[in-house]
């Protein structure tokens, strides 16, 4: 189930973010961070998770994501937005 979820995106409920990285002209860029916002059923709220690769750390993409799933909530009329935070990620 969980990897379902991550493979296909239901649109009316969940939106992903991502910030791509292009190393040289040439070949494909690549992902180094994803900011999604997933609607809580029957609810009016959202889980939010960012997910950064380890050397973009601690260079402001997460807070430039979370700023950007704020808006989306705001115009999806979402009233509250939660995260789970893992002690190892603190910092």
């Amino acid at each position: 189930d969980r990897l379902a979820r991550i493979c296909f995106i239901d649109y009316d409920r969940e939106m992903a973010l991502v910030v791509e990285r292009k190393k040289s002209k040439i070949g494909p860029p690549e992902i180094i961070a994803v900011g999604r916002l997933s609607k809580l059923h029957g609810t009016n709220e959202a889980e939010f998770a960012v997910i950064i690769s380890d050397q973009y750390q601690r260079q402001g993409l997460g807070t430039v994501l979370l700023k950007k799933l704020i808006d989306i909530a705001k115009v999806e009329k979402i009233d509250r937005i939660v995260a789970e935070l893992l002690p190892e990620n603190a910092g």
